[in-house]
């Protein structure tokens, strides 16, 4: 099978996500291109999966958005016309910022409509996707989670070692936000709501890419005056993320909206738990992980909740490390390949599997176009 994908292998350090999926594809035998448009004309292809289309909607340049937008478009007509399926991981309905709003419209109108299958990570994300653009309905959709991160970052540091490397106190209680620091994830709502409790002993770390400079000048303000408020607002590079997360108690991710978190899988992975707003992609997480790992709150992040929340990552038994083996990238692959498979019908071959099978582990939807895990 050759798949072309955007992003693909060659991603960089800042999401490794696409990468950690298509290895495991590589190791089967199949062939995975990076996308690139010279590729995307002058070879052919079974599959061209993309997982973050809008790229050229928000480019800053209007020149570059227009004619990437309109490049994109016819790849994707070229692809089909040379008997490609083409597929979405739908990881955002819109571009974040939507500098565009009148090309975005039209692009997402023309790209889905183009689609012969589409992937979200979970049940909710289907659901909002088929809200976004009834038409999917009309086409096969799968439901394949995010991987973890185990093994991705190196995780030498303990808790203890990571708070001396930041110049955090060894007894101190820490609250975390890890990821890109954009407005949706509610990182001022996290802000407010800690410099409402007065214990000295607490400490809120923010580290993270900032996409959105009116938000971090925001941020800047609000933690000002208040010593125990640690902000990094810029890339952490791969071997220090085992130093923000590792020196946490508990990681809070208050996202204003939401269909799935690489955040909340990475925090996970370095084996802490979570306090996530009670919204449907979270609930979903939290029953197929567990309520002693993963911590909800209803409505707007309150002073209250982030102390119960440390009270509850305290008292609260766990192991060591939370289940996160249904989230391991080779299983991700498999369903990734049936979803091709499922496509292409004859034309593609049957994978050989990368480790065995759990009869249960898999179920499908009467209409076989539907993976969940459960």
């Amino acid at each position: 099978m050759k798949i072309l994908a955007s992003p693909g292998v060659e991603i960089g350090e800042l999401n490794p996500y696409t990468r950690l999926l298509y290895r495991p594809i590589r190791k089967l035998g199949h062939t995975v291109d990076d996308f690139g448009f010279p590729r995307a004309f002058l070879r052919k292809y079974n599959i061209l999966h993309f997982h973050w289309p809008e790229y050229y909607v928000a480019h800053p340049s209007t020149g570059k958005a227009i004619l990437g937008t309109l490049a994109t478009l016819l790849a994707v007509g070229w692809a089909r016309m040379r008997g490609a399926k083409i597929v979405w991981t739908a990881h955002n309905l819109q571009s974040h910022h939507g500098p565009r709003p009148r090309l975005e419209r039209w692009f997402w109108n023309k790209f889905t409509r183009s689609l012969d299958a589409f992937i979200t990570m979970t049940d909710c994300g289907r659901t909002e996707t088929q809200r976004a653009f009834p038409h999917l309905r009309n086409i096969p959709s799968f439901v394949i989670p995010h991987g973890n991160y185990r093994g991705e970052y190196p995780h030498a540091a303990d808790k203890r070692a990571a708070r001396a490397v930041l110049n955090i106190p060894g007894d101190a209680r820490v609250v975390c936000f890890f990821g890109m620091v954009s407005k949706y994830k509610g990182v001022s709502d996290l802000v407010s709501a800690f410099r409402e409790i007065p214990d000295p002993n607490l400490v809120l770390l923010i580290a993270g890419a900032n996409d959105d400079p009116d938000e971090a000048v925001f941020l800047k303000s609000q933690a000002r005056g208040d010593e125990r408020i640690k902000l990094h607002l810029g890339f952490v590079p791969k071997d220090q993320v085992q130093y923000y997360i590792g020196a946490a108690d508990l990681v809070a991710l208050p996202f204003r909206k939401i269909w799935n978190s690489g955040s909340a899988m990475l925090a996970l992975s370095f084996d802490r738990p979570i306090l996530v707003p009670a919204r449907d992609a979270f609930i979903e997480l939290q029953r197929q992980i567990g309520a002693e790992w993963i911590r909800t709150y209803q409505g707007e992040l309150t002073p209250f909740e982030i102390q119960s929340a440390l009270a509850w990552e305290l008292d609260t038994r766990r192991g060591a490390s939370p289940p996160l083996e249904r989230f391991e990238w080779p299983r991700i692959a498999e369903d990734t390949l049936r979803c091709y498979l499922n496509l292409l019908g004859s034309e593609g071959e049957q994978p050989v599997p990368i480790h065995p099978r759990r009869p249960s582990a898999d179920k499908f939807a009467a209409d076989g176009n539907h993976i969940i895990q459960e």
